[in-house]
């Protein structure tokens, strides 16, 4: 979270919707909040977000988070290529559309971009291998 004279005490905090979390000082005018699990597996959206120095009372800070579902494969075909990249590996399962985020592949340390059909199916194009 990016403001103004943001203090440096124990009890700073942030608070999505109800659920408070601690909030660690970077600045004055940086906080760093870990967003806590979701309610349920269902998409939360515009979730509000205040900030507190004393753990106590609340400041809107006007900004909503958005939780989204844990992605899971369920299927990967094909699982083995030529070495030399090239393979277009596809992915089934759910909650794979990162919830309208941009979505990558990663392979070992290899970041690709992932093409997106469905929220069920994606596809990357395997990189050369480093080994």
């Amino acid at each position: 979270v990016s403001g103004s004279s943001f203090p440096d005490t124990p009890s700073l905090a942030c608070k999505f919707g109800d659920r408070v979390v601690k909030a660690v000082h970077v600045s004055a005018s940086e906080i760093t909040c870990r967003s806590p699990p979701a309610y349920t597996t269902v998409v939360s959206t515009n979730v509000p977000i205040s900030i507190s120095g004393n753990g106590r009372d609340f400041l809107a800070t006007g900004f909503a988070y958005n939780f989204v579902p844990i992605p899971v494969v369920t299927q990967l075909h094909p699982v083995s290529g030529p070495s030399g990249g090239g393979t277009k590996i596809t992915f089934s399962g759910n909650n794979l559309d990162g919830g309208s985020l941009v979505t990558n592949c990663r392979f070992g340390s290899e970041i690709v971009e992932a093409t997106v059909f469905s929220s069920s199916l994606v596809q990357c194009v395997s990189p050369a291998s480093s080994e």
